[in-house]
């Protein structure tokens, strides 16, 4: 991702969802300005020159959202025609890059164009793995004046395998992550340790536990959720990330591919950013820009914004995979309303 100032933050939220009808991943992007954000395709034929020398005539295609700078997509998630899909969340104060030539790993690459260079290179999460393993991320910026975005990565693949890439110091660290699920900092150990914390919630009512045995206590729940009683509301990463995590564990899973987006819109509401609720270091409020579902299975984004609730579908033709240029849709911020119109009953 690549922002305007050095002292944007943003809070954000990913995970994978599978389904009986493909695999899905879910993406909010919380920040408190827009980065010139578009659903961009880079097709197949489009020249694509790495900063370790690398060229690239061909490729598979990739769609997500990006800050498109030229013909350079700088994306902030995306997916190949494969299904692999990969986002990088901010990562404050624990992300660490390092200078080129400067680690005791081989393969040397820039953090803004992570995403481009591994979904062109790699199909699944096992093969991201192998290509990664020797790898460091360096502090090279876009381009003069553009701050070096601090970020971690989560990658997914159709199996629903989760992988989280975080360098911390001189060199990548891969990460497996069986919750599904990623926020932002503290790195992936905590926030996996922390859902130790959590194990008594459930979708069910509890039992009562809290009266001992032939107690005339008789306690019983008087509505329903009594299950989830504990789970934080606030919006804090850690957080999100336990909220996120147990829908992920339990919502139900559609056998439609337009039920199954709607589930994953579902609960990247559970841990949405609302406008005014929190308000950072610069007095800015943190909202979700954006709301993602993307098919992994079928090479489709959908897409919802903060101000426009109405979804928004991007399904590539084959002449566009084919081209040798961006291509871009600009997001619909607008509010859209369908006006419903009133008719007599009977």
């Amino acid at each position: 991702m690549a922002y305007n100032s050095a002292k944007v933050t943003s809070m954000c939220t990913t995970f994978v969802f599978p389904t009986p009808a493909g695999t899905f991943a879910g993406r909010n992007l919380d920040l408190d300005r827009h980065f010139s954000e578009r659903v961009v395709l880079t097709p197949r034929n489009l020249p694509l020159t790495f900063r370790n020398g690398e060229q690239l005539a061909q490729h598979e295609a990739l769609l997500g959202m990006a800050t498109a700078a030229g013909n350079t997509p700088l994306y902030a998630e995306a997916i190949n025609e494969a299904g692999l899909y990969m986002a990088g969340l901010y990562f404050p104060s624990s992300a660490h890059f390092v200078p080129r030539g400067k680690s005791s790993a081989s393969l040397g690459i820039a953090s803004f164009e992570f995403i481009t260079y591994v979904l062109t290179h790699a199909h699944t999460v096992e093969q991201a793995r192998t290509l990664l393993a020797d790898a460091y991320l360096t502090d090279e910026a876009f381009a003069p004046g553009l701050p070096v975005a601090d970020l971690h990565f989560f990658l997914t693949d159709l199996t629903g395998q989760a992988l989280v890439a975080e360098q911390t110091g001189e060199r990548l660290e891969l990460k497996d992550d069986p919750a599904q699920v990623l926020t932002n900092n503290p790195p992936l150990e905590f926030q996996l340790e922390h859902l130790r914390y959590f194990m008594h919630v459930s979708p069910t009512a509890p039992a009562n536990n809290f009266s001992a045995s032939g107690s005339a206590l008789s306690l019983a729940p008087n509505a329903q959720g009594f299950g989830q009683i504990g789970i934080p509301g606030d919006s804090t990463a850690a957080s999100r990330f336990i909220r996120a995590a147990f829908h992920v564990q339990h919502a139900t899973r559609p056998d439609t591919v337009e039920a199954s987006i709607t589930q994953v819109f579902h609960i990247l509401d559970a841990v949405s950013m609302v406008a005014g609720a929190t308000v950072n270091g610069e007095g800015l409020a943190e909202v979700t820009l954006y709301s993602a579902a993307l098919d992994m299975s079928h090479f489709a984004y959908y897409v919802t914004t903060y101000d426009n609730r109405r979804i928004m579908a991007v399904h590539p033709s084959t002449d566009a995979l084919e081209g040798s240029s961006l291509m871009q849709v600009a997001l619909q911020n607008t509010p859209n309303f369908e006006k419903a119109e009133l008719s007599l009953l009977g």
